[in-house]
């Protein structure tokens, strides 16, 4: 929970507002996006987690509400008003995966007029899935650490400070799109890249250091596609 007092360009006050979260630019000026002012004219205490992944915790709080299926959080998400949905996706699996799309859009289409924040979380990062993501109309996307419990009021602090690594457009722009992803069963996959004809294997370094970084922008593979080393 954030408190703050803020001093808005037309003379108003916003006093003790939890959640609130400025941009100090020239000297303490404070602003905020258009955006988060959406969020805040809505704000509701309670967050909205939809856990899809059974290997998943969610940090329990009192202000969270925490569902289990696709079905749940719909009704939930239609029933009452939330401060961010977030929506934890399962794994690798691509036919679960569809079913969590599907959700995307729907919160997106039953949730429109009330501008609510909707994220998803991710176990691994995947340039498919976030493509995915995106085109069912969610803008947000975390990835958790393998083993760790999804945080919401960090997530929600997140959200209202604009945060521009959780942006999926951001995130897109890190990974590279020659990654290839090849399903080798429901809890494994070969990673290849599309840049060397496939003939290349990614993993470990190259993969996390160069191929889901920035990195990528400089590698052979990428500015000269079928580069042989």
């Amino acid at each position: 929970m954030i408190f703050s007092q803020f001093i808005l360009n037309s003379g108003f006050w916003l006093l003790n507002s939890k959640f609130c979260v400025s941009t100090i630019i020239d000297r303490q000026q404070y602003i905020y996006s258009t955006w988060s002012q959406n969020i805040l004219s809505n704000l509701n205490e309670c967050i909205l987690v939809c856990s899809l992944d059974r290997k998943v915790g969610v940090k329990p709080l009192k202000n969270v509400v925490i569902v289990k299926s696709s079905l749940a959080c719909l009704a939930s998400a239609i029933e009452k008003n939330y401060s961010l949905i977030a929506i934890a996706f399962p794994g690798r699996n691509g036919s679960v995966g569809d079913g969590a799309i599907a959700l995307c859009q729907y919160l997106i289409k039953f949730t429109s007029d009330r501008k609510t924040p909707i994220l998803a979380d991710v176990g691994v990062l995947r340039r498919d899935m976030a493509l995915q993501i995106q085109n069912s109309g969610v803008q947000l996307m975390s990835c958790h650490r393998s083993g760790a419990h999804i945080d919401p009021e960090n997530l929600m602090d997140r959200v209202l400070k604009n945060d521009p690594a959780i942006r999926i457009g951001t995130i897109l722009a890190r990974l590279c799109p020659n990654l290839n992803y090849i399903p080798v069963d429901d809890a494994c996959e070969l990673i290849t890249c599309r840049g060397s004809k496939n003939r290349m294997v990614l993993g470990g370094k190259r993969l996390h250091e160069v191929c889901e970084t920035d990195c990528h922008l400089h590698c052979e593979y990428f500015l000269r596609p079928g580069f042989r080393a």
